[in-house]
């Protein structure tokens, strides 16, 4: 099976993700924050980083093409790892975060940080790609 297509179903699999806690936030909210407001929030923001997430898995899937390069393939897969590692860990994030209601997020911060280390990654190699014709 092609990388393209798999991070295509991952993808998917991360948006259909997003529906289904959202799903979740608006059946159980009460429930879940107890009226914390900041329990409230926190889950909000962890919901918003898991659309964001599926959105970049979604976004470097339809830009990915192998390359005649061995170096630029061994990166891609890299940068796939990378941001299916940081979706991995905002979904741990959405779950036991909130519940900690702590300013402390280290999940969410790991995870976003993967997400900006993929992108600035695969700018480089996309921009290393075009210079050398790869």
């Amino acid at each position: 099976m092609k990388v393209k297509h798999l991070l295509l179903g991952y993808g998917i699999f991360a948006i259909l993700l997003f529906l289904y806690t959202g799903y979740t936030l608006q059946q159980g909210f009460p429930h879940l924050y107890d009226n914390d407001i900041i329990i409230r929030y926190q889950y909000r923001a962890n919901h918003v980083y898991l659309l964001f997430s599926g959105l970049l898995i979604l976004l470097y899937a339809s830009t990915y093409r192998k390359s005649n390069s061995p170096y630029v393939n061994r990166l891609n897969i890299i940068i796939m790892f990378i941001i299916i590692l940081a979706h991995i860990l905002l979904i741990a994030a959405f779950y036991i975060e909130p519940l900690q209601a702590s300013e402390n997020r280290p999940l969410s911060f790991y995870g976003i940080v993967c997400n900006i280390v993929a992108v600035v990654l695969a700018v480089f190699t996309s921009l290393s790609q075009q210079e050398s014709g790869w």
